[in-house]
């Protein structure tokens, strides 16, 4: 991994990821902490672990596992204090709509009922979320 500063316009080396190498996985920010996982290896192994990297300390550590089915190409986003991760296909005949949420606190959690509309799904080149008023 890398870090740009866009004032040098310079590239610095940050530690390596400490995880199996994959690919389609899903990422998102939470207070200045990276999160990690998902994603899948040349079409044969999906992944459900997660890791969070945190840029102070230039470290990686485990941050439990993702408890939907294994998968590749899955969705994510955050706002606020939340994130929410689903979507995806298992590599197999399965695409999932299912998304769940992330809090640090409590790790992931199923959503009951979506607090977004994501659409179309699947997507090809671009999507629609669309929030509830108030969300934040």
């Amino acid at each position: 991994m890398y870090r740009f500063n866009a004032t040098t316009q310079q590239w610095t080396p940050r530690a390596s990821f400490t995880g199996q190498g994959r690919e389609a996985a899903a990422a998102f920010v939470l207070d200045g902490t990276v999160y990690y996982g998902t994603g899948q290896k040349q079409f044969t192994t999906a992944f459900n672990d997660m890791y969070a990297y945190d840029p102070d300390g230039n470290s990686w550590s485990p941050a439990g596992s993702f408890p939907g089915t294994p998968r590749g190409w899955t969705g994510s986003c955050s706002t606020g204090d939340r994130a929410f991760i689903g979507m995806g296909w298992d590599l197999g005949a399965l695409l999932f709509s299912d998304w769940w949420e992330f809090t640090p606190a409590t790790g992931i959690s199923e959503e009951s009922a979506p607090v977004f509309t994501l659409q179309p799904n699947p997507a090809h080149d671009r999507i629609t979320l669309s929030l509830p008023t108030g969300f934040t």
